[in-house]
Parts: C-alpha cells; structure tokens; sequence
C-alpha cells in the first residue's frame, strides 16, 4: 500500500484540536506507521496558523507557527518528500484542472504519482483530478461526526 502524503486540512486536523476533523485524523494517523508531507504542505499550514482569527485562523506569530509545526514533526512519524515533480510537465494532471483552487491538489496528486505515495485528504474535490485508480491515489477522511 502506499505511504500517505497529508495535504493541508488532514495537517491541520492533525496539530489543531478545534479542527472539525481533529478526532478523525488523529485516529487515522494511530493507524500509520509513516506519513508524508511536502514544503508546499507546510507553508500552508503555516499561513493558516498565522492568518488573522477573524479571518478563520489562529492568530500566531510566525516563530509560534514554527513551533506548532516543529513540535508536530517531532512527535509524528512524518518524513518530507522532495519537491521534484515539473509543474509545467506533463505528470501534471492539467486536463482535469478546472480553476486555480486545483493547482496544488493537482500538484499533490503529481507528487504522489512521482513518489508512489497516496494523497490523503478531507476534500472530495481530489476525487476529479485523478488519473489512476482513486482507490490507491486518494484516500478520503470524513469529518468528526457532531
């Protein structure tokens, strides 16, 4: 099976408790011997840990930001995938690209492709930019049941 790579919101779910999806990601990451993350992965989460509260994020101070991440990559068995994939090649699932919101999915999905590694991910949106069996690409989380 193949290693997961977490985008941005199971990152999220993983290291914020109010996150909507926090109980389901943590169990889920009980269940991994390694996941797999990227820079373009943790620069968002960084910008969401840092993004004002009333703009829907946590208010931090970029050195608290780091922290938060450090702290969650020391604790975790999560590696970094080297950023390696041409973003204007042709492993980029382009076609099937129908707005900006999808150009990093659509980078997810290359490097997962380029590293045989499974994107896993709360968002369905994944679901249109797969080129392969989505069961092997994608694995899809459900958000914690209220």
């Amino acid at each position: 099976m193949r290693t997961p790579l977490i985008d941005a919101n199971v990152y999220a779910a993983l290291i914020l408790q109010e996150h909507r999806g926090h109980l389901t990601a943590q169990q889920w990451l009980a269940r991994q011997s390694q996941v797999v993350t990227c820079p373009l992965v943790e620069l968002a989460v960084l910008r969401l840990l840092m993004r004002p509260i009333a703009a829907g994020g946590c208010g931090l101070v970029a050195a608290r930001a780091r922290a938060v991440v450090l702290r969650f990559k020391q604790v975790a068995p999560v590696r970094m995938a080297a950023e390696d994939v041409d973003v204007a090649g042709e492993s980029m699932p382009w076609r099937h690209v129908l707005g900006h919101n999808q150009v990093n999915d659509a980078y997810l999905i290359a490097l997962a492709q380029a590293h045989h590694l499974r994107v896993c991910t709360f968002d369905r949106g994944f679901l249109s930019l797969f080129t392969g069996s989505s069961s092997e690409l994608i694995e899809l989380l459900a958000y914690d049941a209220v």
